[in-house]
């Protein structure tokens, strides 16, 4: 049951007195244990060139993909149930989401199936921009389109099912 602290100032969104829910800091916690997975395989390998912690790799990713879910099943918590710990949830989830980016690009790079000049040469080169922009941009208004008209949709739709309702 949650509880909210009324304040004359602030009214129901004045700030509660109790600490963050445990759900909330498990998810702040897995996303800093992510984290130094994340970063202690290229701090160590660039250390000691001779060490293999490629083992790390696996450990990293799930870490951090752990972190993001629990941090939104945190999150959820906090926000239906009036709990506090939002802070801290949203924080688990972002630092979870990046140590695992962080995990895979670098496992990626030493591995060698994600080479990064050729990847800045084959998305960023000016001559092949030039042949594609016609077509991008013609999907780019397509998209635009699209979504004008689904949302056009969505709110006939919703009018619609509105005036039913009140019509019974």
């Amino acid at each position: 049951m949650a509880t909210i602290s009324v304040d004359e100032r602030f009214g129901p969104f004045a700030p509660d007195r109790r600490a963050p829910g445990a759900l909330a800091r498990a998810a702040f916690a897995l996303g800093l244990g992510a984290v130094v997975l994340a970063v202690v395989r290229p701090v160590v390998e660039n250390i000691q060139p001779r060490s293999d912690l490629s083992w790390m790799r696996l450990p990293g990713i799930t870490a951090g993909i752990l972190a993001v879910v629990v941090s939104l099943v945190a999150f959820y918590r906090v926000s239906t149930q009036g709990l506090r710990g939002r802070g801290l949830s949203l924080a688990g989830a972002w630092l979870g989401a990046g140590a695992a980016l962080t995990g895979v690009v670098y496992a990626a790079t030493v591995d060698g199936n994600l080479r990064l000049g050729q990847f800045a040469h084959y998305y960023l080169n000016i001559h092949i921009m030039r042949e594609i922009i016609p077509d991008l941009s013609r999907g780019a208004l397509t998209t635009i389109k699209a979504a004008f008209l689904a949302e056009v949709i969505a709110v006939a739709a919703g009018l619609l099912s509105a005036t039913l309702r009140m019509s019974k």
